[in-house]
């Protein structure tokens, strides 16, 4: 049997509601006028007394915080008037009352009682009896019951908790220390020791790697440059050595501090590359000044002058080769930082692989800490609550004697009323379960595990299978076309069946394709309803391209496609039958499956229309060809046992991807979707409904 819902059982009541109300009167007239006729003319005596009862939750602030599963001790007056009538409270009263325990008088006391609440935390309980003194004896008793049973109810509530408390502890504690070993163990193994620390020191290494490549990437720049220069100046080396300091922009000197030596300041720059090649510098310096004391008294063919160019080109010599082993130094220093790079890039990947392990471990730890920090905390509070049992109720007035008899009118009524509406609601059920259909599209989901696409509403005036005019069906196809193009992109295929005929798969299909070759894309309509081609018959495909016919005699698939496509509007080519009975077996067959595939990659889109499959299931071989196959689904006459065994049947056979397209929806079965309250789909609808009516 169905599980039924609240709402379920609202919607049913709603659904056949002037069947509930009828019933419900004649029931209720037949009951009372029973009752008054059988009640006679026996006196019946009331008497009633009143509890008083604190409104007040006195633990369960502490239950939340220590996470206790033990109901809180809160009293709701709804909830104390169930106790009042219980078995356990009503044995108490009968020990009160001196009567034998049995089932017999356990039934008798409660039906001779009435219980009801007040806002102000009031119970009265009200005994009727044809004895005074019975109907008084009875309220005062049940209410020294509950009374008793209030104080009992409580201590074991408070001691249950405590219990909890204790037993708990030692569980706690025990899992605490399984959870660091837990983590000890983690760390050992996996090196994961602080996620945060270890990931930021990895990225400040990066960084500083990356900085430092950055700096000799600068270096070895200005070192091919150069190179590159005196590549091109062979004969100058001197003046290219001379013009060297130009080359680096890096300074190596503290800012502040002031380098007045002009050497000094010179061989600074040097330094920053290498520290031995300012020491040649230096001597080319020198060199250089004694060159041009030289010159004023000598001329360049001098011996003296033309020794100093030989020192100075040995210090060039020099100097070249220390920068030729700089820069294979510093190559090699970049190589090795990107290599440090790449490692400490795996570092962090492999930390935050480990980090989801690491922090549910870590927060498991926090969490029993803070529950095992609570248990210690509250126990002293508990015990404390122990002792306020007497503030929670007591006998607020006890039940007098009554002097005069009651009329039962009341009660009758009461009976009566309840009588006949839970005939009115056993009706309602009868006639829900018979009525297989969905109350609402909300069922759907819930009922076939499957959530429909897309919804089509109800029209009104539609006489053609081709609605181009009118914007509502061009407005509901765009949202079919938009869902299908959200779930499936720009090239797919798609089969539209349903389980019974005239539930629109036909109109739907056809409306659709149209609203396809608004968006540019080429669409092929293929029509399998092999007994019934009304696709076929609606678009007048000629005899002669009837596709079953020709891919009888024709194996090639790209001679099938330009045979039987018969171009039915620009971009829209229709593959359709003639009318007739065609064998299913041509639909399993290799020639078949040729075509289909040809046909996908010819065309962006593909919809199939196909026969109702639980009449005619020929198109059940080739279901699993398609991308998706889409359901038409009449709300308004299809059961919902037939739509699930149409489902199952569906994946029985291989079908990839079902989904559902609700057809002639109305506010009967959405009254809470959007478009059934403000879609002018409805608003036209009911408009042209009323001035038909009118």
């Amino acid at each position: 049997m169905e599980e039924l819902t609240l709402r379920d059982f609202l919607n049913s009541l709603y659904k056949w509601r002037k069947y509930v109300v009828l019933l419900s009167l004649i029931m209720f007239c037949i009951i009372f006028g029973l009752q008054q006729l059988s009640g006679g003319k026996e006196k019946i005596y009331k008497a009633t007394a009143s509890c008083r009862v604190s409104q007040t939750s006195y633990i369960p602030v502490i239950l939340r915080d220590i996470g206790i599963d033990i109901k809180p001790i809160k009293f709701n007056l709804e909830e104390e008037v169930i106790k009042v009538k219980s078995e356990e409270n009503l044995k108490e009263a009968l020990a009160i009352l001196g009567w034998q325990e049995s089932e017999q008088n356990i039934k008798k006391l409660r039906e001779m009682i009435e219980v009801s609440s007040e806002r102000n935390g009031i119970i009265n309980i009200s005994a009727y009896s044809s004895s005074p003194y019975e109907a008084q004896a009875v309220a005062n008793a049940v209410a020294e019951a509950y009374v008793r049973n209030s104080k009992k109810w409580f201590h074991q509530s408070i001691e249950s908790a405590l219990n909890f408390l204790k037993e708990s502890s030692e569980e706690i504690s025990q899992k605490l220390k399984d959870s660091y070993s837990k983590l000890s163990e983690f760390s050992e193994n996996t090196g994961v020791i602080d996620p945060d620390l270890q990931i930021k020191e990895e990225i400040n290494r990066i960084k500083d790697l990356q900085t430092k490549i950055y700096e000799n990437q600068l270096k070895i720049s200005a070192i091919e440059r150069f190179f590159e220069d005196i590549s091109k100046n062979k004969q100058k080396t001197s003046e290219t050595l001379k013009n060297l300091e130009s080359l680096f922009i890096q300074d190596s000197i503290p800012e502040g501090k002031e380098m007045v030596e002009k050497v000094k300041s010179k061989a600074a720059n040097l330094l920053s590359i290498d520290k031995s090649i300012s020491s040649y510098y230096l001597k080319y310096l020198e060199l250089e000044d004694k060159r041009k004391e030289l010159l004023s008294k000598y001329s360049e063919s001098h011996p003296k002058v033309k020794e100093i160019d030989r020192e100075i080109e040995d210090i060039f010599s020099n100097i070249v080769y220390n920068l030729k082993v700089l820069l294979a130094e510093l190559r090699s220093q970049n190589q090795r930082a990107t290599r440090e790079i790449e490692e400490a890039r795996k570092n962090i990947a492999y930390i935050s692989k480990n980090i989801s392990e690491y922090l549910y471990i870590s927060n498991n730890i926090d969490l029993l800490n803070k529950i095992f920090e609570n248990y210690y905390n509250n126990l002293a509070e508990l015990k404390m609550t122990m002792g306020m049992w007497s503030y929670f109720s007591e006998v607020y007035k006890r039940a007098s004697l009554p002097q005069n008899p009651v009329s039962r009118l009341k009660v009758n009524l009461i009976l009566s009323l309840i009588a006949s509406f839970v005939a009115g609601i056993v009706v309602a059920l009868i006639l829900e379960s018979i009525d297989m259909r969905f109350k609402n599209v909300d069922e759907i989901q819930s009922y076939v595990k499957l959530s429909p696409i897309a919804f089509v509403p109800k029209f009104e005036k539609i006489s053609s299978y081709i609605s181009e005019d009118n914007p509502f069906v061009l407005e509901s196809m765009r949202g079919i076309r938009v869902a299908l193009q959200i779930r499936n992109g720009k090239r797919f295929s798609v089969l539209f069946t349903s389980s019974t005929d005239n539930e629109g798969k036909t109109f739907i299909s056809l409306n659709l394709a149209l609203s396809f070759q608004g968006t540019g894309l080429k669409v092929a309509l293929l029509d399998l309803n092999l007994s019934h081609p009304v696709m076929s018959e609606t678009v007048g495909l000629p005899e002669e391209k009837s596709l079953f016919d020709i891919i009888a005699v024709e194996q090639e698939p790209s001679r099938v496609i330009e045979k039987a496509g018969f171009e039915f509007r620009e971009n829209i080519f229709v593959f359709g039958s003639r009318s007739g009975f065609f064998s299913p077996d041509i639909l399993s067959s290799p020639a078949f499956e040729n075509f289909l595939k040809e046909l996908s990659e010819r065309f962006d889109v593909v919809i199939a229309d196909s026969s109702p499959v639980l009449i005619l299931p020929d198109v059940l071989l080739i279901v699993g060809k398609f991308d998706m196959v889409l359901i038409v689904f009449d709300i308004t006459s299809t059961g919902r046992k037939t739509l699930k065994h149409l489902i199952e049947t569906l994946k029985g056979a291989g079908a990839k991807d079902i989904k559902l397209v609700v057809n002639k929806l109305s506010r009967e079965f959405a009254p809470e979707l959007p478009i059934a309250k403000n879609n002018y789909y409805y608003y036209y609808y009911y408009r042209n409904n009323r001035k038909e009516k009118s």
